[in-house]
């Protein structure tokens, strides 16, 4: 999941993006190149594990060895970060110029020894897809941002996409047009585009969770004692929403390049 604080603003520094000769391609081709990065942290990280947990700095080692060159990530604990509910989150850290430059990876370390433990394996590997998610798709963190940033009524917006779109609670489509039917049309468009981005990552992250998972157990079988429940993820209904959300947007946006054609018409005659 992640998090950023409504009332929160700030610029996003190019330190959390992956250079364009390596972040190239399409949305989907960039998705897969994410899914790709998580799959060599977890080849990197499987072998790391000792009496069941990892240190923080073993973890963070692993990881920035495949960053690219000037992206900053943290490890942080959940129990520092009493302000969410969340069981796990991805945060970004502003710089002294309010500028984010930091991604702050935030999952519940082990009270005793403050080590992450493996059966919390599918959350973290979760979080790092949206880490790399993110790295190398700027639109994803720059429509977050923007939202806050540039609408007056942010927490609305923020507000509604938690209660009514990510949730696993019935989907209303006629729900999500009268909210949106008094807005203002760089609001509405910015909004959409904001939740098919999040819905495309958490969708991305959730399918990684239970294979991670799953996969580490194995390897682990005969350390460890029980197995997780899988994550069940499929009553948020994903596609569903992406596709519905996405033809919802073309119509928007079909109707605004028709008004400036009309327009320009108008113009042209006079």
């Amino acid at each position: 999941m992640f998090q950023l604080k409504t009332n929160m603003l700030g610029l996003v520094s190019k330190k959390l993006f992956a250079p364009y000769p390596i972040a190239r391609g399409s949305f989907q081709q960039r998705m897969a190149k994410a899914r790709e990065y998580n799959q060599v942290f977890f080849e990197n990280i499987k072998d790391s594990f000792k009496d069941r947990e990892i240190t923080p700095a073993v973890y963070l080692k692993k990881l920035k060895e495949i960053l690219p060159a000037g992206i900053h990530a943290e490890i942080c604990n959940l129990q520092d970060y009493k302000d969410f509910s969340s069981n796990s989150m991805i945060y970004l850290k502003t710089d002294k110029s309010n500028r984010f430059c930091t991604y702050q990876i935030v999952v519940p370390f082990n009270y005793y020894s403050n080590n992450i433990q493996i059966n919390t394996t599918g959350t973290f590997m979760h979080e790092n897809q949206h880490l790399f998610d993110f790295m190398l798709n700027p639109k994803i963190l720059k429509r977050r941002v923007n939202l806050v940033n540039n609408s007056q009524n942010s927490s609305e917006y923020l507000d509604y996409y938690r209660t009514k779109i990510y949730t696993k609670k019935n989907f209303s489509r006629k729900d999500l047009k009268n909210f949106l039917k008094n807005k203002p049309l760089d609001e509405q468009i910015n909004f959409l585009q904001f939740c098919r981005y999040q819905l495309y990552t958490e969708y991305n992250a959730y399918k990684n969770t239970n294979k991670y998972q799953h996969q580490i157990e194995n390897i682990y079988s005969k350390e460890i004692s029980y197995k997780e429940q899988p994550a069940k993820y499929g009553k948020f209904r994903f596609n569903t929403k992406i596709k519905y959300i996405e033809t919802f947007l073309g119509g928007i946006i079909q109707s605004v390049r028709e008004r400036f054609a009309l327009l320009n018409n108008k113009n042209s005659v006079l």
